[in-house]
C-alpha cells in the first residue's frame, strides 16, 4: 500500500479545508436565496389585496336602542277610543356583528344577529295571550338577523386611530309589523349612518381593550312599518300617522374575533 508523504498529506487536508468551506459557502448562498425567495412571496402576499371576500371580523355591541328620536306616531286605542303619541322607549340591544371586507375599496359584507332582551309587548305574538291575561309582562324578544352592506366613509387609520364613520343598507329579517304581513317574519329595508370613537386609542398597542369602540348608530327601518290607517295590534290600536322607523343607538362595539384587529 502505497503511504502518503508530508507534503501529500497537507495538500489533501487544504483541498478538504477548501472544499468544506466553499461547501459551507454553497450551503450559505442557497439559504440566503431560499430566505429571498420565501420573503419575496410572503411580502407579496401581505400586500396582496384579496380577490373577492376577505377574513370576517366578529365584534359584540351591547348598546341602548330609544325609538321614535326624530317623531312620534300617532296613534287611536281602539279600546277607549283616546289618541295618544306612542312614547320613546330605550330597550336594551345585543348584536352580534360579523364584517368582512371586500375587494371592493372601503366596503364590507355585513351580517348581523340583533335580540332586544328587556322589550315588551301587550300580548304574545305567536299565542295571542295579552300580559293583563298572563299577569306578567310579555317580553318582545324576538331575534332578528340583518343581511347587507357597509360603507366605510371615514377610516380610523385615517383619524389617527380616534375615529371612523360607517354607512350601511341592509335588508332585516325580523317580526312582522304590517297589518297585511303574511308572515311572521318579514324583510324590511334597513339603512343607517354610525359614528365610532376608538375611546381606548391610548393603550399600548396589542392590548384588546384598544381596539374597543364607542357606537353611535342613527338607523332608519325603510319599509315594512305600518301605515296611516292600519290596525296594529289587532283591535288594539289604529295609526292615525305613518310608523316612524328612525332609531338610535348607543353602545360600545367590543372586538370578539380577531382578537387584536387591524386598524
Amino acid at each position: 500500500m502505497h503511504q502518503l508523504s508530508r507534503d501529500e498529506e497537507v495538500g489533501i487536508t487544504s483541498r478538504r479545508r477548501h472544499t468544506g468551506c466553499r461547501a459551507r459557502q454553497r450551503s450559505v448562498s442557497a439559504l440566503v436565496v431560499a430566505a429571498m425567495l420565501c420573503a419575496g412571496p410572503l411580502n407579496a402576499q401581505q400586500q396582496k389585496p384579496c380577490h373577492s371576500i376577505c377574513a370576517p371580523s366578529l365584534t359584540l355591541q351591547p348598546a341602548a336602542i330609544i325609538s321614535h328620536v326624530i317623531d312620534r306616531p300617532r296613534v287611536k286605542d281602539l279600546t277607549t277610543n283616546k289618541i295618544t303619541l306612542l312614547p320613546k322607549t330605550t330597550n336594551l340591544i345585543i348584536q352580534l356583528v360579523l364584517a368582512a371586507p371586500t375587494a371592493i375599496p372601503r366596503t364590507s359584507l355585513l351580517a348581523s344577529f340583533q335580540w332586544l332582551p328587556t322589550a315588551a309587548t301587550a300580548s304574545n305574538p305567536f299565542t295571542e295571550y295579552t300580559a293583563s291575561e298572563l299577569g306578567t309582562t310579555v317580553h318582545d324578544n324576538e331575534p332578528s338577523i340583518t343581511l347587507g352592506a357597509l360603507i366605510a366613509l371615514l377610516k380610523p387609520a385615517e383619524t389617527m386611530g380616534w375615529f371612523g364613520a360607517n354607512g350601511y343598507v341592509a335588508d332585516n329579517f325580523g317580526p312582522a309589523q304590517k297589518s297585511s304581513d303574511a308572515n311572521a317574519y318579514t324583510h324590511k329595508l334597513d339603512v343607517g349612518l354610525s359614528a365610532l370613537v376608538n375611546v381606548f386609542n391610548w393603550l399600548p398597542d396589542g392590548t384588546w381593550l384598544r381596539h374597543a369602540q364607542a357606537v353611535v348608530t342613527l338607523d332608519y327601518i325603510a319599509t315594512g312599518l305600518p301605515k296611516a290607517g292600519e290596525d296594529v295590534p289587532k283591535g288594539e290600536r289604529v295609526f292615525l300617522t305613518d310608523a316612524r322607523p328612525a332609531k338610535l343607538i348607543l353602545g360600545l362595539s367590543l372586538p370578539v374575533a380577531p382578537l387584536n384587529p387591524k386598524q
